[in-house]
This record gives C-alpha cells, sequence and structure tokens, in this order.
C-alpha cells in the first residue's frame, strides 16, 4: 500500500507531485452481505496539501479493480491557512458478511457518472429525488414528508399509483401532548454531492420543546436516514411529565394490510395481517424487557439481551404493506432511553416511540436533550428495509490506516502517535507491555461501567456490569435513563456518564483505526451532548430551572458550566471523523456562554476546560469569536491564564488540565504568542516541582508537556519532568484496573501524547521506522526457527553534567564477529549527528558530545540486521 503523500511546494505553495493513493479499509461487523451500501465519514488531510477548489481532484477506486466508483466529496473543515483539514467522502460499497475491502482515495482518477440525485428549494418546499423515490418537505404545517413516492424500477413513475405519502398527512413529531402539526419549520440543504443530499429541519412543538432533523437521502436508495434531537429550551422553570417522545407516519396504505416486525437475531421476523382497529407492536419496557403484539395478543418476549452470548441493545424494524405499496421504518439503539416501540396500525400508521407512550411516564428538566437515529423505507421491499436497518445501526465507515489519522495528518494533534509499538519499544518485553497498552486504552474507552470493570473488558459485553439494578450504568451504545429504578426514581439518571469519553474515544480511534472504535463513537458523542452529566458525585439531575450547559457539580443557575466546555472537544472530533453536522450543532450549543464564574470561586482545572471547548470551536468554525474569547482567559486575575500557569495548586492534576488547556489552544491560534509564554512557563514551574510526579495521575501532564517540547525542543528541563512524569505513569498504568471504570480510562488521558517523545524525533514518519527500527523478538526467532536468536541491548550511562557518555552494547559474539556493530547519534529531530565505531572485539564505546546542544539524543547500536536503542539527556 502507497502512504506516501509528496509535495513539491514553491513560494509557499504545495503542488501535489507523486498525487495520493490512500487505502481507505471498509469493515462489515454485522454479518450481513452489503451491496452498493452507503458509506459516509471523513478523511483527514495534511496541512497546506489541498484548497477547497481541489475537491474535484478526488476520486475513489476499488482496489481490486482499479476502476473508479461514483463518489462525492464536501469540505468539512480548514486549517487555520484554509486547506483542507477534513475531507467528506460518500460512496458506495460493497463488503461481504463480517468482511473487509479497500478502496483507494485519490487525487488524480476520474469520478464516473454517478446516476440522479437531485435536490430543488421552491417557496420553502424541499423536494429530493434519489433515482428510486421523491419525497417532498414542507416549511409550513411541517410534517415530516409532505409526499413521498417510490418506484425501485428507476424509471422515475412518481404518479398516483407509486405514492405512499398524501399532501397534507396528519404525520407529526410529539412531545408529550404537543405536536408540530401546523408548526412551521426552517429546512436548508446542508450538502449535496453526486451520492448524498443531506436536509435539516428546525421546528418545535411549543415553546420548550425544539427539535432538529437532519434528514439524509442516498443515490438509487428508496431509503432515508433521520437524526432526531429534542431538547427542553434553555431556562424551562419546572419539569414537564414526559410521557411521549416519537415520529408519527401516515401512509396512504389501505384495505388489506400485512405488517411485519423483526428483533433480528433468533427472533426471527413475525408478520401478520392486520384487520381494521387491529396493530402489531413491538415495545421494550423501562425493565428491559421486550413484547411483540397483536393487540393484546402476544408474539413473542424477552430480555434485552444483556448477557456475554447475547446481542447489543436494539430495537430492529417495521414494514407495513397494502401488496403493491408499503413502508418502514426503526431505529438504531433502544440504549437511548426505555421505554420505546414500533407500532403499525390497520390505517396505515406507523409509530417510532423514541420515548414510548405504552411505557410509564417520568419527570424531564430544563436543558436535557436526546437524539436518535431512525429511518424510512417508503417502498414495498422488505428487504430494503431491512438492508436500511442495518445501514444505520451497522454504518460501513472508510478508513484511512492510523498512522495517517496521526502523524501523517497530525489532525488529531501534533504529538499523537499511533498504535504501532515497533515505533519505540527497546526490547520484546516493552514491546509487550505497550501492545497491552494500546489493547486496554481501546477496550477501555468502547466499554464503560460504573461495576464489573474486569468484566466489563470483554468487550462488547459485560455480565459483571449488566444487573438490573445497575445495567443503565454499561454503556455501549446510547444513553443510561432508567425512569424506575435509579438512585432517584422518575429522574434522568446520570451515573459515570464522564464528559471526557468522547473525546477519549477520539483518541482510540485515531491511534488503531479500526471500524469498532468508529461504530462506539457516534453513540458516546450524542450521550455525552445529550445529558447534563458533569455531576460526577451523584446520578440525578435535581435542579429544575437550571440549564443544562450552566450546572456544573452544583445547581446554581451561573455561567459556571465549564466542563461542558471540554466535553465538546470529544464532540468535535468525532463530528469531524463522520461529517456529521448534528454532532457540530450540539457542540456548539454547549459552548455558546461565556465561563465567567470559575475565576472567583472555581476549581483551577476550569481554565484548561475552557481553553479546551473554544480552541475546538475555533478549530471546527473559524470564527473569531471563539479565538477572542479564549484570549480574555488570559489575565492576571485568580485562576486564569496567567496566574494558573505561574502558581501551581496543590490539587496536581489540576495543574496539568491547566496545561492541557492552554496547550489546545496553542496548537488551535498557533499565532499568540503570549499563550506560548504561558504554555512554557507553565511547563517549566511543574517540571520543576517534585510533586507533580507523586500525584495519582502523573500521565495528565504529557499532553502539555508534549506541546511544550514543540515549542521549545532543547528545553531539557522540561524534557526531564515529561519523562519523570512517564516513568511514573508507565508504573501506574500497569496496576490492577480500578473498581471504577472511569478512573482507570483516566490513567491514558494524556499518555498518547507523550508516546512521540519516546521517540525523540518530532517528525517521526520522515525516517519511519529507520532509525528505530526493530527486529522480532529474540524468543519469537528462537521458536520459529529452531535456533538461537542474536540478542540486541544497549545501554547508555551519561552524566549529563560531564562531557562523556558511555555506551554499553551486547550482541550475539557470532554477530559481532561476521558482522561489526557500530554506533549512531540522533539528535531530536531525527538527523544524524555522530557515528562512533567501537575498537574489534569491544562491547564499549565512549562519546564525547563535545560542542553540540543540550538535549534528549537517540543512541542507536546496529550489527548486521540486529538494532538496539536507547536514549540519553545531554545537559551543558
Amino acid at each position: 500500500m502507497n502512504l506516501s503523500l509528496m509535495f513539491l511546494c514553491v513560494s509557499g505553495a504545495c503542488i501535489s507531485v507523486c498525487g495520493l493513493a490512500l487505502p481507505l479499509r471498509v469493515t462489515e461487523h454485522a454479518g450481513v452481505a452489503r451491496t452498493s451500501a452507503p458509506v459516509s465519514n471523513s478523511v483527514p488531510m495534511p496541512k497546506g496539501a489541498y484548497q477547497p477548489a481541489d475537491t474535484v481532484l478526488f476520486a475513489i477506486q476499488d482496489s481490486a479493480t482499479n476502476k473508479s466508483v461514483p463518489a462525492g466529496f464536501t469540505v468539512v473543515e480548514t486549517w487555520e491557512d484554509g486547506s483542507i483539514r477534513w475531507l467528506g467522502v460518500a460512496f458506495d460499497a460493497t463488503v461481504a458478511a463480517s468482511g473487509a475491502t479497500t478502496y483507494i482515495l485519490s487525487d488524480k482518477g476520474s469520478n464516473p457518472a454517478s446516476g440522479t440525485l437531485t435536490v430543488s428549494e421552491t417557496a420553502g418546499v424541499v423536494t429530493v429525488t434519489t433515482g428510486v423515490a421523491r419525497f417532498t418537505m414542507h416549511s409550513t404545517g411541517f410534517n415530516i414528508f409532505d409526499e413521498a413516492w417510490a418506484d425501485l424500477s428507476g424509471s422515475g413513475n412518481y404518479d398516483s399509483a407509486h405514492k405512499i405519502i398524501e399532501s397534507g398527512n396528519a404525520s407529526a413529531l410529539t412531545v408529550g401532548t404537543n405536536v408540530t402539526t401546523g408548526a412551521t419549520a426552517q429546512l436548508s440543504v446542508v450538502w449535496h454531492t453526486p451520492g448524498q443530499v443531506c436536509i435539516r429541519a428546525a421546528v418545535s412543538a411549543g415553546a420548550q420543546y425544539p427539535m432538529v432533523l437532519y434528514v439524509t437521502a442516498y443515490r438509487n436508495k428508496p431509503y432515508v436516514r433521520i437524526i432526531h434531537n429534542w431538547y427542553m429550551n434553555d431556562f424551562a422553570s419546572s419539569s414537564m411529565v414526559l410521557s411521549a417522545l416519537s415520529m408519527n407516519f401516515k401512509t396512504r396504505l389501505a384495505g388489506a394490510l400485512t405488517a411485519t416486525v423483526s428483533h433480528l437475531d433468533a427472533d426471527g421476523r413475525f408478520e401478520t395481517a392486520l384487520s381494521t382497529g387491529e396493530q402489531l407492536t413491538e415495545h421494550y419496557s423501562s425493565s428491559d424487557v421486550y413484547e411483540i403484539k397483536k393487540n393484546a395478543t402476544l408474539l413473542a418476549s424477552g430480555k434485552g439481551q444483556n448477557e456475554v452470548t447475547g446481542g447489543t441493545k436494539k430495537m430492529g424494524w417495521l414494514h407495513v404493506s397494502d401488496g403493491t405499496k408499503g413502508l418502514g421504518c426503526g431505529m438504531r439503539y433502544f440504549w437511548e432511553m426505555a421505554p420505546k416501540h414500533l407500532l403499525a396500525n390497520s390505517t396505515g400508521a406507523l409509530s417510532l416511540g423514541l420515548y414510548s407512550s405504552l411505557g410509564p411516564a417520568t419527570d424531564w428538566y430544563g436543558g436535557f436533550g436526546r437524539t436518535h437515529i431512525a429511518f424510512v423505507n417508503f417502498s414495498d421491499s422488505i428487504g430494503l428495509t431491512e438492508e436500511a436497518y442495518y445501514a444505520i445501526a451497522q454504518p460501513l465507515y472508510a478508513i484511512p490506516p492510523a498512522v495517517w489519522l496521526c502523524g501523517k495528518t497530525q489532525v488529531f494533534g501534533n504529538t499523537l502517535v499511533h498504535a504501532d509499538p515497533d515505533l519505540f519499544a527497546h526490547n520484546s518485553t516493552e514491546r509487550t507491555s505497550w501492545v497491552r497498552f494500546f489493547n486496554v486504552y481501546k477496550n477501555t474507552c468502547l466499554v464503560f461501567g460504573h461495576a464489573g470493570y474486569a468484566a466489563a473488558l470483554q468487550y462488547p459485553y459485560a455480565t459483571g456490569a449488566m444487573t438490573w439494578n445497575n445495567g443503565y450504568n454499561f454503556l455501549w451504545y446510547g444513553d443510561n435513563v432508567d425512569p424506575v429504578n435509579c438512585c432517584c426514581a422518575n429522574r434522568q439518571h446520570t451515573a459515570n456518564n464522564y464528559y471526557d469519553m468522547a473525546y477519549l474515544g477520539a483518541l482510540a480511534y485515531a491511534m488503531h483505526a479500526d471500524q469498532t472504535t468508529a461504530l462506539w463513537g457516534m453513540g458516546r458523542a450524542l450521550q455525552t451532548a445529550d445529558l447534563d452529566h458533569d455531576n460526577v458525585n451523584g446520578d440525578c439531575k435535581i435542579c429544575p430551572g437550571v440549564e443544562q450547559f450552566f450546572g456544573y457539580q452544583d445547581c446554581i443557575a451561573g455561567n459556571d458550566g465549564n466542563a461542558n466546555h471540554w466535553k465538546i472537544t470529544g464532540l468535535l472530533d468525532w463530528w469531524a471523523v463522520y461529517n456529521e453536522p448534528m454532532l457540530k450543532e450540539l457542540a456548539l450549543r454547549i459552548v455558546r456562554f461565556p465561563m465567567n464564574r470559575f475565576a472567583n470561586n472555581g476549581e483551577y482545572r476550569s481554565l484548561g476546560h475552557v481553553l479546551m471547548g473554544l480552541a475546538s470551536a475555533y478549530e471546527a468554525t473559524g470564527d473569531a469569536q471563539y479565538r477572542d474569547r479564549a484570549h480574555l482567559y488570559y489575565t492576571n486575575g485568580p485562576n486564569t491564564g496567567d496566574h494558573c500557569a505561574t502558581v501551581l495548586t496543590s490539587n496536581y492534576f489540576q495543574n496539568a488540565i491547566v496545561g492541557a488547556g492552554i496547550a489546545d489552544h496553542v496548537f488551535a491560534d498557533s499565532g499568540d504568542a503570549h499563550a506560548q509564554t504561558m504554555l512554557l512557563t507553565w511547563a517549566r514551574n511543574v517540571a520543576a516541582d517534585n510533586q507533580t510526579v507523586a500525584d495519582a495521575f502523573p500521565q495528565w501532564f504529557l499532553g502539555g508537556l508534549s506541546k511544550a517540547l514543540e515549542l521549545a525542543p532543547e528545553d531539557t528541563l522540561i524534557a526531564h519532568g515529561a519523562q519523570r512524569c512517564w516513568e511514573a505513569f508507565f508504573v501506574s498504568a500497569n496496576l490492577s484496573p480500578s473498581a471504577r471504570a472511569k478512573e482507570h480510562v483516566e490513567r491514558f488521558r494524556e499518555a498518547p501524547d507523550y508516546l512521540k517523545y519516546l521517540l525523540i524525533n518530532p517528525d517521526y514518519l520522515t525516517q519511519y521506522p529507520d532509525y528505530l527500527a526493530q527486529s522480532f523478538p529474540p524468543d519469537q526467532i528462537e521458536k520459529n526457527s529452531g535456533r538461537t536468536a542474536a540478542r540486541a541491548f544497549v545501554s547508555v550511562s551519561p552524566n549529563p553534567f560531564t562531557r562523556t557518555v558511555a555506551i554499553s552494547f551486547a550482541f550475539n559474539k557470532h554477530i559481532r564477529e561476521t558482522e561489526p556493530p557500530f554506533v549512531q547519534v540522533y539528535d531530536i529531530n531525527g538527523r544524524l549527528v555522530q557515528t562512533l565505531q567501537p575498537g574489534m572485539g569491544r562491547t564499549t564505546v565512549i562519546w564525547r558530545p563535545g560542542e553540540i546542544r543540550s538535549g534528549v539524543y537517540v543512541i542507536k547500536a546496529t550489527a548486521g540486521s540486529q538494532v538496539a536503542a536507547g536514549r540519553v539527556i545531554v545537559m551543558r
């Protein structure tokens, strides 16, 4: 595979020379074959490589045939210089069940004609034609879809015989007893590519109940995906009794109807005729039991599949047909909120119960939201209803290699490295430790439960965390709301719904670049946005009248929700990965209010939280208001930038978060010299403080220290402080798992940022994997070959205040005699400083640095194919 992207820079402009040939891996996890299935997500680009006008250059090629497939491209996010940072990619992929295939993103290919996908906007009406279906959405009298047709022949016969939804129908969104019938919606086209079109609709069912829908249609598909978000408005003065939250569709179906419902897996399908007055229902109750009923007759029931041998929480799909026309619908997750239902009746009406009216009501407080992903299939094909379900429940993503997500593009930050232990492991034991680190990091992010952490590592299921009493604390997909049995009955249950999990998960995705992490991220990101889960010591939202994004560990209605600023970092990371505008909208909703209370009686870490959020918002939008708001937090007042960088608090982990926030601001706003000075001031202060490494989480300092080293690579005080924190972390990272998964996850928060500095070379990909290349572990060689392996070892014995460094190495005698070893010294930028040749038969060499600069150096000993490496800090 060619991972190269080479540029010729002329007068500051970067022009592609060799072109881009980036492999994108598409993996199928549901065990269902996909044919021409929609793929949609984003791929990062190096800074300065491509301009927004360059989207016409890109193409997607099937690696098996080398032929281009129809594809569309959008600019999701740009770098500070205006070049493309995240490129939206949309195309159709064919993948075998549980299989994988590779497509190639090229900038020199051709993009073939892709059929007909059109969208028009006229007088408050949006009309979309996919090639096999057409639907309209009306701004006035909003009823979700005002009209819909399906013609699977592709002939475009959108006449009465093919019409499934009639104009002026009674479809509506419902919140409690409030409906959108008669309401006016704001409609807009978010994007339109040859393969996909996305429509945004904003509407309210009463003043306190605003909703946003993102409707995505696909080329040559009769179905659409709907992301539905509802939240109580900012300053609701009291709670409401939530009895229903639903999407309701009224079709033209009449006469003898057949309804089919599927809970998938072993439950199969249930098909039944619907006579006048009858209905078919699949209902999930709040006690984690599902029932499929025809009127009062029970057809099937079961638990929510919460054991290791079971499946993930899900609803399945529902389809209704009159023999010539039909409509199907379903939703992605069960675990977003119980109870839920799918319902069809003999009048041709279908209902998606996002909070089911068939279950008990719950108290609902101002500022809480809820987001769901659903689909509607306008055709009579049950097979396409099932296809649509898998398209939303187990979507396909085109994922570039981890090395591209990290070092090649540095899109997640300029100090993050990918999960290749060979990059930095100096021996087989250390390499094994790093394999464990990456796996535990990923799985801890994927599986996050309050109890039963050890069982939770059995990803993706966890018996120990799945008893009824704490089942809502076990999160793989969706949110945890237990309206009956939580610690505060009939209130939102938010235990350990922690605000930085989406961010940590995004780092796991970057390091591993795997489909499983990508599938997990959407649920976690939506969950992060929906609930006020900053109350880390309690499980309930019990603050009527306090807006969601203000309350922080208390019920004070002040501009105090600083940790909410932090959580938007993860939301915007996942927005960029997925190209999902709902995530961006939710993130900017969170960060829209200035935080002004923490400076007086908040915590030190509040500064870091706020700067992280503002930096992320500025990167995502380029809107100077976020950059300028960040500047306001650098004053000499208490708990603000200059103060926190200069005066440390005894609560050491909070000092670390301050540094991480300043570092994020420096990365987003590279021209802010004052912020750079404050970052270096902070780094030198914490590096000189002996208590730093004794803190419970020394690794939290590594992100800020790593970025400080980018600014001052020769600062030996900062380098030494980072190394001390790293060594203290490496011990704690191998301890037994914490009783609280949250605490164990946080052991890894900033560590990935520092891994690059174990490589020494900040631009490690320029020579990757040259000067730290590793052979197979000796024990593996012996096992495979049956002979004694050559063993490589190097030790460095420096006294940083003298002018000599003793370098010892050990290779098998046979290797030393046939291929004499030599030693090379590299500086922090990966440049060769000196080559040393030991005397014949000797295993030690003395290096006299002479007049070189102080700093961190790599010592590499080579004998034939055997390589060993070590590090040394030289101070003059």
